[in-house]
């Protein structure tokens, strides 16, 4: 499992003893979400300094530092199944797609007015799900938005 302790640090953990195997370095800020992919070999972590960083679980060393290009602090993340695609969020609520192979953003998504505090990918990859005002389901391939759940309260806190 991985965990996050204030002020900068994340760590992968032996899930028996609770004992840390790597120290996940990188980060300035806080670290604020993490991921692990299904397949467990990658996890990617969030911060408050406005990256988002994945690293091989196995080692612990960074693979890729994923840069926003902006100021703003990255609060969610997911990884797909196989590693191959991260999902980062962003405090303006503008969500990016990655290629972690290649560190490219392959979509943004903007339509989002409330907050987004919890994303994920569906296990085959196509399908982003994002829990805020509502479920909105996207599909990976065209960036189109596929569908929108509303509960009867009207704000989801988490999904997965």
């Amino acid at each position: 499992f991985v965990s996050s302790a204030y002020p900068d640090k994340a760590a992968l953990c032996e899930t028996e003893t609770g004992d840390v195997v790597h120290a996940l370095k990188g980060h300035r800020l806080s670290v604020d979400a993490v991921a692990i992919s299904g397949d467990g070999k990658h996890v990617l972590t969030a911060s408050a300094d406005t990256m988002a960083i994945l690293s091989d679980a196995r080692t612990g060393k960074t693979v890729r530092t994923l840069h926003q290009h902006s100021t703003d602090e990255v609060t969610s993340v997911a990884l797909s199944t196989d590693g191959a695609r991260a999902l980062t969020v962003n405090e303006k609520n503008t969500a990016f797609l990655w290629d972690t192979a290649s560190g490219k953003k392959l979509f943004t998504f903007q339509e989002w007015a409330n907050s987004l505090p919890s994303v994920a990918l569906s296990r085959d990859g196509k399908v982003l799900g994002a829990a805020g005002a509502g479920v909105h389901l996207w599909d990976l391939a065209s960036g189109k938005k596929l569908q929108t759940f509303h509960g009867k309260t009207g704000y989801f806190q988490t999904m997965a």
